[in-house]
């Protein structure tokens, strides 16, 4: 099965086998997701600016939420 825009979507099966090799990583609903902790607000922006290549290259745009003194 492939999605709208042509790249092969992973069984359900291949989904949860694979998450259990990723420590942090969990489904909720459709959505694969994981909390990152940063000591303050620069470390997690920055860390959001490192993934905007990958996710570029990938066609990748996930969503993302950065919440201050949590």
């Amino acid at each position: 099965m492939t999605d709208n825009g042509g790249s092969m979507l992973l069984s359900e099966e291949e989904v949860n086998r694979r998450l259990r090799t990723l420590e942090g990583w969990r489904r909720e609903g459709d959505a694969i997701v994981r909390q990152f902790t940063f000591r303050g607000f620069p470390e997690a922006v920055a860390f959001v600016s490192r993934l905007v290549p990958v996710c570029e290259e990938a066609d990748h745009h996930p969503d993302v939420t950065i919440n201050y003194k949590r």
